[in-house]
């Protein structure tokens, strides 16, 4: 009889003994894989959930990876005026995963792309950062309250995309918590990372206030001799200084929220006449100044309640341009009144040479009576007066008239269909010149 018989251990016992064991432990870590990616796949839908994202997961449990993939956005700002409640209120399910930071404000989203991570455990799981234009979030920034940092701004325009992550380019209104941080550069694709924090009780400004970079100045001052009507609430504003909304922590004062509203005009006694109409001379005119001068020029809104008609007085003779310095000396004009020594931002620039001429103690007496400040009989000869510039005529009716023979033979040379479209073009440009000449 065999010993292991006699035992009373066969060879099946030993292998069930020891290799069902062995066997279980193998097992073990593909067990624990799948519950542990399970639970991490459970809890990251969760996390979706509750920040209101869609999202495609994917899971393997055997190598314990998740794959979640989830749209990327460009994002601007609500519109002002037809979308005022989104605009200056918070978002109602911010996002609680990291990157996320944008959720806390309402915004026009664009999908623009997809974005996917392969995570491991639900911590790991990032928030696409969203594309936004820069200016737009800080002039949004400033309309709510936010106050420019600085030392922040300094550092971003001496170190670009190396500005160190966490520095504050954005503060809260009291000056005291941060609103905008240059964030780390994940995902950011050679893009300036921002990180932005608000809360509900920061916003101290609405929409009956100045949209930043808007200047408004008072009518001009009556002269002897005028008359004209004016209604009560236009009472006081003769005197009001310019007021302006830039990066300077200062907010005007609210205006009314009252709507006037039109009537049909009624032959009833009891109905009193409406009120005369005040000329556009007499109101006070609200601008709107960007990076290229003057955008927007109005009369008719003082409280600016919607987006209609917002170009409201002509402003194509104040527009920068090369050939005329008007649009550059209002522009500087308006950027000097409206911005005090403590503003930080402003969108436009005023020229150097602007500068370094109004600095002059001494001012010329033609740019005096040029600007009407003076009259040109109490100042002393300060320009050649001509009496008869025929010369100077002669001499610029041969160079146009070069000028327009060499366009015509250019054009000779062109296709039929180009030169039509070069004709008209060069016909409009002297017609144009015709017309400045008058």
């Amino acid at each position: 009889m065999d010993s292991n018989e006699t035992n009373g251990h066969s060879p099946t016992d030993i292998i069930t003994y020891i290799g069902v064991p062995l066997a279980v432990l193998g097992v073990l870590p593909i067990l624990y894989n799948t519950a542990a990616t399970l639970a991490a796949l459970s809890r990251i839908k969760r996390m979706l959930k509750h920040s209101r994202l869609t999202a495609l997961t994917r899971s393997d449990v055997v190598n314990r990876i998740i794959e979640v993939e989830l749209p990327r956005y460009a994002v601007r700002p609500m519109d002002r005026f037809s979308d005022r409640a989104e605009y200056w209120t918070l978002s109602r399910h911010p996002s609680s995963i990291p990157g996320g930071s944008w959720t806390t404000f309402n915004w026009r989203t664009n999908v623009i792309g997809l974005n996917t991570q392969r995570v491991e455990y639900a911590d790991q799981l990032r928030q696409p950062q969203v594309e936004v234009e820069f200016d737009q979030l800080v002039c949004y920034l400033l309309d709510l309250g936010a106050v420019p940092d600085k030392h922040g701004w300094r550092m971003l325009r001496s170190s670009g995309l190396w500005t160190p992550v966490g520095c504050t380019l954005m503060l809260s209104p009291d000056g005291r918590e941060k609103a905008l941080s240059i964030g780390p550069l994940e995902g950011s694709d050679g893009h300036l990372s921002l990180a932005v924090s608000w809360t509900g009780d920061w916003t101290t400004r609405d929409y009956s206030h100045l949209p930043p970079y808007w200047v408004r100045f008072p009518p001009p001052p009556q002269m002897e001799g005028e008359s004209s009507v004016a209604p009560e609430n236009e009472e006081g504003k003769q005197s009001e200084d310019i007021k302006s909304e830039a990066g300077e922590g200062t907010s005007e004062a609210p205006l009314n929220d009252s709507v006037s509203s039109t009537h049909k005009p009624s032959l009833d006694s009891t109905h009193p006449p409406p009120p005369p109409r005040v000329p556009n001379s007499r109101l006070p005119i609200t601008c709107q100044i960007s990076g290229q001068g003057i955008t927007t020029a109005l009369c008719q809104e003082d409280h600016l309640q919607s987006s209609i008609n917002l170009d409201g007085l002509p402003i194509s003779h104040l527009r920068i341009s090369s050939s005329r310095s008007d649009g550059a000396w209002f522009a500087s004009a308006a950027t000097a009144y409206g911005t005090t020594s403590q503003t930080i931002l402003w969108n436009y620039k005023i020229p150097d040479d602007i500068l370094s001429f109004s600095r002059k103690e001494t001012v010329p007496c033609g740019i005096l009576v040029l600007l009407n400040v003076v009259d040109d009989s109490e100042t002393p000869e300060w320009a050649t007066k001509h009496s008869d510039d025929h010369a100077a005529n002669l001499d610029k009716f041969s160079r146009r008239h070069k000028e327009q023979m060499a366009a015509m033979q250019a054009e000779a040379r062109l296709p039929p269909a180009q030169k039509a479209q070069a004709a008209r073009e060069r016909m409009m440009r002297e017609n144009e010149v015709r017309m400045q000449d008058i």
